[in-house]
């Protein structure tokens, strides 16, 4: 598994390593933004042998499901991978009750399934099959509203008796092992949480219930920088354990409902508190560009670079946000705002980076000639391993994804371009493909005579040669990215180049100037040293459930979003 992380990504940093309890059982459970690869990246650095609730359909299936084995995971049957389309359509209306229109609910379906609107996520549980075009639908948690999108296509997913995987799972973590699980149900490409489901907190408290054993679950944030990408980077951040209070498990046992939904939400919080969240990539994208200008070059470490990309994204969720939607933002904010998506849109325009302006006005030759040498060099010494050993498998896998990635967009209710997909079918047809290619080789050697010994060296050289090719490639493909600020010197109106660097550093003044101006309004977020974002997040959840309003319109909003139908324009 390390050696799948270390040929796949370029960089992978953990945090907050000393959250993860020295003796198990612990209870893994963190955001689902990578398919396949999130579980990878949880087992390489968790620090325990975790076995994860798998969906019966990747356990069942070549390279996936053997790995999962070997991982001693536990496979799941989910509703959504059998669902069915109804007949007709339904009439959601924001009440228990849904009515249909050509529909035949009494054949498709029975007490306990549950219905979804086309193209949406939520699932609504049936309490009653009253007639052919009607149904009685089960309320949703308190504070929630169920969804009013008027007549829809549906689907229909059966009920699943998962008591027998519970079972399996409290004895396993009874036995001291660990387990890992996704509780958004499947992975996706959005910036922000589904909603979770309530798997994890069943386990936790039925594990405290059936065996006396207070588990701790360790909250994981898994941030991807191009990690959809062959040798993109990852943050893998453990934030600190929650446990089972005395209040949750008071509440669980007056109402099992209540105590599941609270250990949910304190879960969730968790979850957040090692994330950087935004409503769109867009917005995700201007809030790290403006973190790099306040840095003013400074290099940071992996947890310093997450715990200002929150501060950052806190001020934004709280406090721009709201001034936005209330079309009262500060004639101050609204200049650097657009002065700061300008300067990112002239980046795009001539293929930079931001760490790369600065250097545009280095004297060019003597640099270039040492650039162009050195990637030069380490070309030719991935050209013969990178051309032979990895290309051929590397572009099969690459129509591979593209197929696969189309197919994963037209199933799913909740993707905006399933890029989630890709790198993990890009890492199974790789381990598959791969080994087939140096066996052709090997059979094609000894066809022209060479002897089993010679053969077997070749075997044996393969993979250090391969991976040597990927390094050697990426080091000339950086070298190719540092030529671009200095030829840009050459080719480009100078005057131009200068005024780029001057609005960057003109950017950098406004940025923190900015912040200490309204820095202080956000009290413990921008004095604050180490601060607990799990606990803040809970503050803020209470804060907001003591205004009746505000509780109504987030419920409300919640609602809309898990029935609002993927976008393919994203």
């Amino acid at each position: 598994m390390n050696s799948i992380v270390s040929i796949f990504f370029r960089t992978t940093d953990v945090v907050g390593a000393d959250n993860i309890p020295v003796n198990g059982p612990v209870i893994f459970t963190g955001n689902h933004s990578n398919q396949f690869v999130d579980g990878i990246n949880v087992l390489c650095h968790a620090r325990h042998k975790v076995g994860f609730l798998i969906a019966q359909k990747s356990w069942d299936s070549p390279v996936v499901g053997d790995f999962a084995k070997m991982a001693g995971c536990i496979p799941v049957q989910r509703p959504q991978d059998a669902a069915k389309k109804g007949t007709g359509e339904a009439i959601f209306d924001g009440t228990c009750t849904l009515k249909g229109e050509g529909t035949v609910f009494t054949k498709e379906v029975k007490e306990g399934d549950k219905v979804r609107v086309r193209g949406a996520d939520l699932q609504l549980k049936v309490v009653a099959v009253v007639s052919d075009t009607e149904l009685t639908l089960a309320d949703l948690k308190k504070g929630e509203a169920l969804p009013s999108v008027g007549k829809s296509a549906f689907d229909v997913l059966e009920r699943v008796d998962q008591a027998e995987v519970f079972t399996k799972v409290f004895d396993f973590l009874k036995d001291g092992a660990s387990l890992g699980i996704f509780p958004e149900g499947g992975s996706h490409d959005r910036t922000e949480l589904l909603p979770l489901k309530p798997g994890v907190a069943i386990i936790a408290m039925g594990a405290l219930e059936r065996h006396g054993i207070s588990v701790p679950i360790v909250p994981v944030g898994l941030n991807y920088f191009e990690g959809h990408k062959f040798r993109g980077r990852c943050v893998v951040e453990f934030g600190p354990p929650i446990t089972i209070s005395g209040e949750v498990s008071a509440a669980y046992k007056e109402d099992k409902r209540k105590g599941c939904n609270m250990l949910l939400e304190q879960i969730e919080e968790g979850i957040k508190s090692c994330l950087c969240l935004a409503p769109t990539y867009e917005e995700l994208e201007l809030l790290y560009m403006t973190r790099r200008l306040y840095c003013r070059d400074r290099k940071l470490k992996a947890a310093d670079k997450q715990d200002l990309n929150r501060r950052f994204a806190h001020w934004y969720n709280f406090m721009y946000k709201p001034m936005l939607e209330k079309g009262e933002v500060p004639p101050q904010l609204e200049i650097i705002s657009s002065r700061i998506r300008a300067y990112r849109d002239s980046l795009s325009l001539l293929g930079l980076r931001d760490y790369q302006v600065r250097h545009l006005d280095a004297q060019p030759w003597g640099k270039i000639m040492m650039t162009i040498c050195h990637m030069v060099f380490v070309m030719m010494l991935a050209a013969m391993p990178g051309l032979l050993l990895n290309a051929p498998v590397g572009l099969y896998a690459r129509m591979v994804t593209d197929k696969h990635q189309v197919e994963a967009l037209a199933k799913s209710n909740v993707k905006l371009k399933a890029t989630d997909v890709r790198l993990s079918k890009m890492i199974t047809t790789c381990i598959a493909g791969v080994p087939v290619l140096w066996l052709s080789y090997a059979i094609i050697i000894f066809c022209f005579g060479y002897k089993m010994k010679e053969v077997a060296l070749f075997l044996f050289c393969c993979p250090f040669f391969s991976y040597l090719g990927v390094l050697a490639a990426e080091a000339g493909m950086v070298d190719l990215k540092d030529l671009k600020p200095l030829l840009l010197r050459l080719m480009v109106n100078r005057e131009e180049m200068m005024k780029l660097m001057k609005e960057r550093q003109e950017l950098q003044k406004m940025v923190r100037a900015t912040v200490k101006k309204y820095g202080p309004d956000m009290g413990e977020v921008y004095f604050g040293r180490n601060i607990s974002w799990a606990n803040l997040a809970q503050n803020e959840r209470l804060s907001a459930l003591d205004s009746p309003t505000s509780s109504r319109t987030t419920s409300e909003d919640k609602a809309a979003a898990s029935f609002q139908p993927k976008s393919k324009d994203i």
